[in-house]
């Protein structure tokens, strides 16, 4: 699990380096993909793979939305004029569901900053998606004291080791 730790950690950083998306996401894929199989052996679920929300003839449709692009990018089609539709939006929803897993493998509430950070940086960008509860709105207080905003995602690695000091709190 350390080295899907490190795939996870270092993803984060490329995203918010603005790094190419392509060599993000499968990074993050990958990373994904080792939580997700240590993860079914504990019975945690991925909200991208094993989505209880999902009906079951629509399975199929969605796992193949979901993973296009990783199967795209990691093994490659026979057909060399295909191209790919790629949305690095894709990438966010990757490493958020990541975290997730990561977090209720380590059965503990406190993750690396960099993946505190990410959660900070997506709860902020995506007001609408993630549920309220108490650690995000300490994330969301502590991101409006030093002036974070998501279309600053570049300055968020700046303040990393301001992050590591909210969970220790």
């Amino acid at each position: 699990m350390k080295a899907a730790q490190r795939q996870l950690e270092m993803s984060i950083r490329m995203f918010f380096k603005n790094e190419d998306p392509i060599p993000t996401h499968t990074l993050a894929t990958a990373a994904h993909e080792v939580l997700w199989n240590i993860g079914k052996k504990r019975k945690i679920r991925s909200i991208l793979k094993d989505n209880p929300f999902i009906k079951k003839e629509k399975k199929a449709e969605f796992d193949d939305i979901v993973r296009s692009a990783s199967r795209f990018l990691k093994h490659g089609k026979y057909d060399f004029t295909e191209t790919l539709d790629f949305n690095p939006e894709e990438n966010e929803y990757f490493l958020i569901d990541s975290i997730e897993m990561f977090q209720q493998l380590n059965s503990s509430p406190k993750i690396p900053p960099i993946m505190l950070l990410m959660k900070a940086w997506f709860q902020l960008a995506k007001p609408d998606l993630y549920a309220d509860s108490p650690e995000s709105q300490k994330l969301r207080d502590f991101c409006q004291q030093i002036d974070l905003k998501p279309e600053d995602k570049s300055r968020f690695l700046a303040f990393e080791d301001d992050f590591k000091r909210i969970q220790l709190g």
